[in-house]
């Protein structure tokens, strides 16, 4: 079957170039490398099979197009954990993964037909770069205006309360069209693959949000701009950030954080519509040194990648410690689908378990002051500040500790508590003088006092907290 919706080209011209438009390629034609037939405008039986009418380069009449002039290749890029054999994920700030050229082949060796041997050059000459999606970019190639010929590399930059992440690794263009990384093989010129690739978080008001991306390819002499196209696009997905206390399900169902209750700590990739939830996370490997996590105090959302590296997780955290060094804390378990252990899907922090089988498992990780608290992330390489960044922030409810109130005995009183998201559902438990601050949830009151009741209303409760009811447009701006 013909694989594109022309059969036969609609030309037209372009300044100086001959613009041959095959259409769009057809369903289940994705990717391939298909010989270009040429017809200089003429009825090779000059109308003998169409009545003496003659028709130029009909697409019934292949003998039209006697000479073949070149190849056409389908490109497409995708994203994998490794190799071009290896399986597809969804690429996530920080971590690592494979950026794979697919040059009318995917580059596994049993594809049929097993002829096809790529369209790409077989040296280390191919050359990519990262740019920040645009509409230049849609250009066609040969258009001098096109945004592949023109523009840098994407660095990481912040443009008022929003921050567009940039490439991070490896080391790769110092102008546009000046790129160094090689690829580490380009199987045969079917799959060019670039490993190692990092880019970072984008951020809107220190919110993560996905990151649009244009992949831009050079297959030879790729200090001429002219040579740069692009081959596809990629998306950096946002993680997710929870605490839960579910291990099991898979779902791992957000908890709210409480002060001095035992948690897990899950970050997971959700992937989107079209690509999987499976990350290029780092496993368990014999280097303890990777996939690390520190928990940092945030009331004020200023905790940056920086601040990630080099500030210590403060002493009220407990089941998640600095273990050696000032990078090196807890180990995690690396989340696997039951049917499909090759690709994770995120980490799980606080779990520890008993020697029973099956063994029986409890969330371990305890903040003991409450406020908000930045998730700080690196998979690997974590004495380097480019590979941290902030994965999502968490309030952590309950009363501040260390209040005191003088009261009359027989009298009865009022207290007011101070704290973080205090709810109208909470109540307090007075224990005996004689029992120390870690008694509570684990003593009943002390029958020296009466109250407050089980059933017992708040009486007030204010914040300092700015709460928005409306935005409205207005042309004043």
């Amino acid at each position: 079957a013909d694989p594109f919706n022309n059969k036969v080209s609609v030309v037209e011209n372009y300044v100086g170039y001959e613009i041959h438009n095959m259409g769009n390629i057809k369903a289940g034609k994705d990717l391939g490398v298909w010989k270009i037939c040429y017809c200089a405008g003429f009825d090779a039986d000059d109308g003998a099979g169409t009545g003496g009418t003659v028709s130029a380069c009909a697409d019934t009449a292949p003998e039209d197009f006697p000479q073949e002039i070149g190849h056409l290749i389908v490109i497409d890029v995708v994203s994998l954990r490794d190799q071009a054999s290896s399986k597809d994920i969804t690429v996530y700030p920080t971590l690592r993964f494979g950026l794979v050229v697919q040059c009318g082949h995917n580059g596994v060796n049993d594809r049929q037909p097993e002829s096809i041997q790529g369209g790409c050059s077989t040296t280390t000459s191919p050359r990519y770069k990262l740019i920040k999606a645009s509409a230049e970019s849609d250009k066609a190639y040969y258009d001098p205006d096109a945004g592949c010929r023109f523009m840098s590399q994407v660095n990481t930059y912040t443009d008022g309360a929003k921050v567009f992440g940039g490439h991070l690794g490896p080391d790769n263009c110092v102008a546009p069209s000046t790129c160094h990384d090689l690829p580490e093989t380009t199987v045969l010129g079917k799959a060019p693959t670039f490993l190692d690739v990092q880019l970072d978080a984008s951020y809107e008001n220190g919110v993560m949000v996905a990151g649009d991306y244009d992949v831009c390819y050079c297959d030879d002499d790729c200090l001429n701009s002219m040579y740069w196209f692009k081959a596809g696009t990629l998306e950096v997905e946002t993680v997710k950030v929870r605490f839960t206390d579910d291990y099991k399900s898979g779902s791992f169902a957000e908890n709210q954080a409480i002060v001095n209750t035992g948690q897990f700590l899950a970050i997971l990739g959700l992937g989107s519509q079209t690509s999987p939830v499976q990350g290029s996370w780092s496993g368990d490997t014999a280097d303890t040194k990777t996939r690390e996590m520190k928990f940092l105090r945030d009331d004020d959302g200023n905790m940056d990648k920086a601040s990630c590296l080099s500030t210590p997780q403060p002493n009220v955290i407990s089941g998640h410690r600095l273990v050696t060094g000032n990078t090196d804390y807890t180990q995690p378990e690396t989340i696997l689908e039951a049917d499909d252990p090759l690709r994770p899907r995120g980490q799980l922090y606080g779990k520890v378990c008993d020697t029973q089988d099956p063994p029986n498992c409890a969330p371990n990780i305890r903040i003991s002051v409450p406020g908000w608290y930045a998730v700080c992330y690196c998979d690997s390489n974590c004495n380097e500040v480019s590979n941290w960044a902030v994965y999502g922030r968490q309030l952590v409810a309950g009363p501040l500790a260390r209040q005191s109130w003088s009261r009359y005995t027989g009298v009865t009183f009022s207290i007011d508590v101070e704290g973080f998201d205090l709810k109208i559902e909470n109540r307090a438990l007075i224990l005996s003088t004689s029992q120390q601050l870690q008694d509570c949830g684990n003593f009943l009151s002390t029958e020296r006092v009466d109250g407050p009741a089980r059933s017992a209303v708040l009486h007030t409760s204010a914040t300092s907290d700015s709460k928005p009811d409306a935005i409205v447009w207005s042309y004043m701006g």
